[in-house]
């Protein structure tokens, strides 16, 4: 191995180049300690422009506790968010900011992250179920098209025997839903989305017609029109 080669790919890492090292092969044991505080300075201060919270971010965990707790008073925001900006609450009595300034998260402010992180648990099991079955129902149209091109017969009745097969699957996990989880695909656009996978020109008209001109010319350059 070349040497330091871990620790430079540890440092590409903490910078926002994914190579699979840790801080702790750049530093040993305090790298992640160090780690934190660049990310947090990259993440807020240079990409984002709020240095304050680049500053909370990058400082040590008693200092960042105590920049917490200002944030949270009428001196600062006046209000409790998380990372992504939506606001916890803005009900902070003076003794709750007190324990945020010691390490201690206020209850009412934990209540309502632990309320977000839920609700997106369950969105993202609901959405990741539906774009399954989107994309096989997509896939399917694919089959029964190239089938269609390549006049197999074959591969365009398992194309729809898969379609059969995936909206009887549908129908047995809507039994188990509540009304308003349930879900009906939107067969038109999934063809769509398969004719535009298949035919580039197709691909090319629907999904920006402003830029078709320079998209045709590209693929001209390329000889393959």
């Amino acid at each position: 191995m070349v040497p330091w080669s871990q620790q430079v790919r540890a440092l590409l890492n903490i910078v926002g180049i994914p190579t699979g090292a840790k801080a702790e092969q750049m530093l040993g044991a305090p790298g992640s300690v160090y780690a934190d505080a660049i990310r947090g300075w990259l993440d807020h201060g240079v990409r984002e422009g709020d240095m304050w919270k680049a500053i909370q971010m990058s400082s040590p965990t008693f200092v960042r506790n105590i920049l917490k707790a200002a944030e949270y008073s009428p001196y600062g925001n006046g209000f409790a968010d998380t990372g992504y900006g939506h606001v916890l609450t803005d009900d902070i009595s003076g003794l709750d900011l007190f324990w945020q300034s010691i390490g201690f998260t206020p209850t009412s402010i934990a209540a309502q992250r632990e309320a977000i992180y839920q609700e997106r648990k369950l969105d993202k099991a609901t959405n990741m179920k539906r774009q399954r079955i989107n994309s096989r129902i997509t896939n399917a149209y694919v089959d029964i098209i190239q089938g269609g091109l390549q006049h197999d017969g074959t591969k365009m009745n398992e194309g729809q025997q898969k379609i059969h097969d995936i909206l009887m699957d549908l129908m047995d996990w809507n039994s188990t839903q509540p009304y308003h989880l349930q879900f009906t695909p939107d067969i038109r656009s999934l063809h769509a989305e398969a004719m535009m996978a298949v035919y580039p020109n197709y691909r090319i008209i629907k999904s920006n017609r402003k830029l078709a001109a320079e998209k045709m010319k590209i693929r001209l350059a390329l000889g393959l029109d």
